[in-house]
């Protein structure tokens, strides 16, 4: 892989975390009017083991840059 591949690849998963940061602060926001905050906390906490469990899976078909 060359450094500009690299880059951009690297680039793109930045771009990616911060958009899905964005819209995890955005709908953090919209639960907060009509939940308490610590279920609110919990949703994302549940969220968050959802998507490490997804992440797992994938990360084993994936393999590591060389």
């Amino acid at each position: 892989m060359g450094p500009e591949t690299a880059r951009g690849l690297l680039g793109t998963s930045f771009e990616i975390d911060e958009k899905m940061l964005t819209l995890e602060r955005e709908w953090a926001e919209r639960f907060d009017d009509v939940l308490p905050p610590a279920k609110v906390v919990r949703l994302f906490q549940a969220e968050n083991k959802l998507e490490t469990m997804m992440l797992m899976e994938i990360a084993r078909d994936i393999p590591l840059a060389r």
